[in-house]
């Protein structure tokens, strides 16, 4: 779903939002990066459990292997890994 680098660095963007505790500020960043397909992409990140969401306080947050997978995504984007955390 998320293969190519202008993607990765949209999702990288979007991930540290969260990282850094902005739940809106990711949400936004990813309905703007993907448009219509935003909540494709949040599901995904929920399958995945990279990003769990808190019904109570309705936030998102990043679980440790969305940590990894912020890490692997960083590491493609500079040419040094290759694999999606996203891919099937």
């Amino acid at each position: 779903m998320v293969a190519d680098t202008n993607a990765h660095q949209k999702l990288i963007l979007a991930l540290e939002r969260l990282e850094q505790g902005d739940s809106a500020g990711f949400e936004d960043t990813l309905w703007l990066a993907f448009g219509d397909h935003w909540t494709k992409v949040l599901q995904r990140l929920m399958q995945r459990r990279i990003v769990v969401y808190h019904a109570i306080d309705d936030v998102y947050s990043m679980s440790e292997a969305g940590q990894e997978a912020l890490e692997q995504l960083r590491r493609e984007t500079d040419g040094q890994a290759s694999g999606s955390p996203l891919s099937a």
